[in-house]
């Protein structure tokens, strides 16, 4: 399945909204002497806009295509499922400038146990939260593009088997597919295989699903999720 080849546009939309929001975000911590971890709750509106000008756009490809290439056929935008998971997602992502508050409130803490005067405590965040070279940085954009990838592809994917699914017959069945290479949470694993209705849910470590990066479920299980969700069509 292709979702890795959808990945690097997700990226790159990711890091466009972490590149042009970091100035404002950086002006927001320092607008006083010693760092404020407010200032990342001030300018969440503005990585709300990001989010909707740069990353939104860039998902709703990747549902596309997994609609796509499931059906065959060209993506109804307005689909309520697929919205639904979409604004779902955003929700999500929204969410961002809480867990840099954490971080800079994190340093702040360690700087001040260890003595350090606010210049030193300020020179810390800056290498840590505002270099978008910073292993932060890398980190966070690198898991949002792969669990945002995966789970608008198999959103897709699900969304096009409901909407095609013929009204009267055997039904359409759902499999979740997990890579079991051995880097697999055990909780994927020991769903890998399991075969539901489309409209029911898979059981995963004790969580209802209903595809593989449910933005509905815990984050221990969708987070870097690379499973998928296969579609087998009645006979």
């Amino acid at each position: 399945m292709p979702t890795p080849e959808e990945e690097p546009g997700v990226l790159a939309a990711v890091w466009r909204a972490i590149r042009a929001w970091l100035p404002s975000l950086r002006r927001a911590v320092f607008r006083t002497p010693q760092p404020d971890p407010v200032g990342a709750q001030a300018v969440q509106p503005a990585w709300a806009d990001l989010i909707d000008a740069e990353v939104m756009p860039a998902l709703e490809t990747v549902v596309d295509h997994g609609w796509r290439w499931q059906s065959g056929e060209p993506f109804i935008s307005s689909n309520s499922f697929a919205q639904a998971q979409l604004a779902m997602t955003r929700n999500l992502l929204v969410r961002m400038p809480d867990d840099v508050y954490n971080l800079i409130f994190s340093e702040i803490s360690a700087g001040q146990a260890a003595g350090e005067p606010d210049s030193q405590i300020a020179d810390r965040i800056d290498q840590v939260l505002f270099s978008t070279g910073s292993e932060w940085w890398q980190n966070r954009a690198n898991v949002i593009a792969r669990t945002e990838t995966g789970r608008a592809w198999n959103a897709g994917v699900l969304a096009a088997a409901q909407y095609y699914e013929p009204p009267a017959g055997p039904g359409w069945r759902k499999v979740w597919d997990a890579r079991e290479d051995g880097h697999e949470r055990p909780a994927h694993g020991r769903a890998d295989g399991q075969t539901r209705r489309l409209s029911d849910t898979f059981q995963v470590g004790g969580f209802d699903l209903r595809f593989p990066g449910d933005p509905a479920g815990p984050a221990h299980l969708v987070i870097n999720c690379r499973c998928h969700l296969k579609i087998v069509k009645g006979s």
